[in-house]
Order: structure tokens, then C-alpha cells, then sequence
């Protein structure tokens, strides 16, 4: 009688509507029983089926009036040569109660008690629940939603959440509270392991909250490299041992970016650059009057000075010779000359 075709068409019209295949899966099910039924009694086409028939279908079985709503779904749709007959065979349909459930509301007593267990921090909620709590109470978003946010997710810029909801495929866009942007944070930074199972570095410096916060971001934003978190913990490291309990200041950036004899400008550079962008994060957020040390103007490969001293030239398979200044020599098979 058509009704696979039918139903065929509708799944392709709903999927070009943008419906979520759970609905369409839920309007063909329903359906599909009331078609095997006409057809099992003898109809060859929609075209023949009489009211009667409709009826005697909806009065001999007890649905529910979701499975009715998901029935007239088909018939409501663009179904092509089956239009005619579907919207004949969507009059014979019992009355529809399309009611909304009503979704209870917290009540005030509810909502104070809710908000007095996530703000405890002594009742023994873990960081990861109260972060899951903070954002369900004070954005709404849904509990899948919740479950599949990533850090990507999260604009800490504009203060932003931007997700694709589970249910409806829909893009959403919620502001990122206070309240729900510190407890993710104070989980990220203390108790959530990174990729390795460890858990997050402890800094030891006087200014450990603001080196996590800037870890936090460059980590977030996904331009973060083991080379800076490296140096970030050596800098650190250095200023918990000559600056204990200091705040961070202009004195403990200058010696730790000042140039060492035993280091070239490029790797000077490369050593003090997360220093810079580290500055660079505190001073767009008024978090520091601290300035950075000027980058070194110099970063090629630097020339002897002219004299009878020797240096040492660093080969590229990794072994040194001493080499007199205006004098080629010859090692091995290689000639190594003094331009």
C-alpha cells in the first residue's frame, strides 16, 4: 500500500528540515504500526483507507499521546505523491492534546539550599562536582551538555560558553558567570589531571595564583608547549628560591631575563619568552605594572672577536673542535674554516 515509501519520504523530508534522527526515528515507529495494521487487513493503497478504519486503529489500542502526536507528524509532513491521501488520513485522527509539561521550578528553599553546599568548601564536595553543580545551576545548560564541555567551549576573553547542543543540534551561546568560570578554573588548576593521568604542577613563587591563571588560558587556548611550561617552572623555581614570598616584581623579571655568559640570544630568548607573553597576559587584564626586559636586538649567529683567542665551533653532528681565529684545519675528512 505504499506505506514504506512513505515513510521513506518522510525521513528524507524531516532529515532536510534539520530534524534530530531521534525524532524522526520516533515519528517513523509510531507510524509504521498503524500501516502494518491497514495493510494486514487488505489495503492496497491510502487512497482506500476509510475513517472507520483510523479510528478503529486508535480505539482498539491505548497510546500515548506522544505516539499519537508522532503519528500525525508523518502526515502532517511534505510527502509528495502521498500528500493528498496523508492529509485526508490526518483528518481522521482523534483529537490531539498537544500539552507541554510543566517543568517544576526550584523553590527559594531549594535554591538556598543549593547554592550553600556548592559555596561549602568544607562539606567535602570534590572540585570537579562543584564545578558540574555551578554550571548547571547558574547557565541551565543540560546535563549532556554538560558532560561533553570542553575547554574549547570556553571563551575566557569575551567570557563566553559556545556549544552545539546534544538534543537539538543547535549552536548555543551563554555568558560565562564568575561564579561558574572560578570553579572551573579551581578544578582545572587543582585537582583535574592533564593528558597523562598526572596531576597539574604546584608552583612555589610568591605569585603561584597568577602563573596558574595564565597556565590555565595558554592551555585553553591551545597554544601552550611543553618548552614554556619548562622554562615557566624554572622561573619559577627561581624566584621561590631567591625572592621567597614575593610578589611578583620588576627586580625578580629583570635578573631572571637578563642574559647569562654561558647562553646565546636565541636561547636567552627562548628561556625568558614565556616571561614575556607570561607579563604580556597580566598587564591586558591590569594585573601587574611589572615590564618586561627588551628582547635582545641581536638573535643571529654572533662572530668571533679577531685575536689569537680560540672558541669552540659546535658541529652539527654534535662534537666540538677548538679553532684558532684566521686558521682553517682539517678534521677528518671535513675542512672547518674560520670565516
Amino acid at each position: 500500500m505504499g506505506g514504506k515509501s512513505l515513510l521513506d519520504i518522510y525521513e528524507k523530508e524531516s532529515y532536510r528540515r534539520g530534524l534530530k534522527t531521534g525524532t524522526v526515528r520516533a515519528g517513523i515507529s509510531a507510524c509504521s504500526g498503524l500501516l502494518l495494521v491497514l495493510q494486514s487487513s487488505g489495503f492496497q493503497s491510502l487512497k482506500d483507507v476509510t475513517e472507520r478504519d483510523v479510528l478503529n486503529y486508535f480505539s482498539r489500542r491505548k497510546l500515548s499521546s506522544s505516539t499519537k502526536v508522532n503519528i500525525a507528524s508523518v502526515f502532517e509532513a511534505q510527502t509528495g505523491s502521498y500528500f493528498d491521501s496523508a492529509r485526508r488520513i490526518l483528518t481522521y485522527l482523534p483529537n490531539l492534546h498537544r500539552r507541554r509539561k510543566n517543568i517544576q521550578y526550584l523553590t527559594e528553599e531549594e535554591t538556598q539550599a543549593i547554592r550553600s553546599v556548592l559555596s561549602d568548601s568544607e562539606n567535602g564536595l570534590c572540585l570537579r562536582n562543584r564545578a558540574i553543580g555551578t554550571i548547571l545551576y547558574f547557565t541551565g545548560m543540560r546535563s549532556s551538555d554538560v558532560a561533553a564541555l570542553k575547554f574549547s567551549d570556553i571563551d575566557w576573553e569575551r567570557e563566553e560558553i559556545r556549544i552545539v547542543q546534544k538534543k537539538t543540534g543547535e549552536e548555543l551561546l551563554l555568558p560565562l558567570t564568575a561564579a561558574a568560570g572560578n570553579a572551573i578554573f579551581e578544578y582545572a588548576t587543582q585537582e583535574r589531571p592533564n593528558s597523562t593521568g598526572v596531576p597539574m604542577v604546584s608552583y612555589q613563587s610568591g605569585f603561584a595564583d597568577l602563573i596558574e591563571k595564565y597556565v590555565f588560558y595558554q592551555e585553553s587556548s591551545g597554544s601552550w608547549s611543553e618548552v614554556r611550561a619548562r622554562n615557566l617552572r624554572y622561573s619559577d623555581r627561581f624566584c621561590a628560591e631567591h625572592f621567597p614570598d614575593r610578589a611578583l616584581c620588576q627586580e625578580m623579571v629583570d635578573v631572571w631575563c637578563q642574559k647569562r655568559d654561558t647562553e646565546t640570544k636565541p636561547s636567552c630568548i627562548t628561556r625568558t619568552g614565556v616571561i614575556r607573553s607570561f607579563i604580556s597576559y597580566l598587564q591586558k587584564r591590569g594585573m601587574t605594572d611589572v615590564l618586561p626586559m627588551p628582547i635582545p636586538k641581536s638573535v643571529g649567529k654572533s662572530k668571533p672577536e679577531m685575536g689569537n683567542r680560540c672558541y669552540r665551533v659546535f658541529l652539527i653532528w654534535q662534537e666540538t673542535v677548538s679553532v684558532s681565529n684566521s686558521v682553517s684545519v682539517q678534521w677528518g675528512n671535513h675542512q672547518l674554516c674560520n670565516q
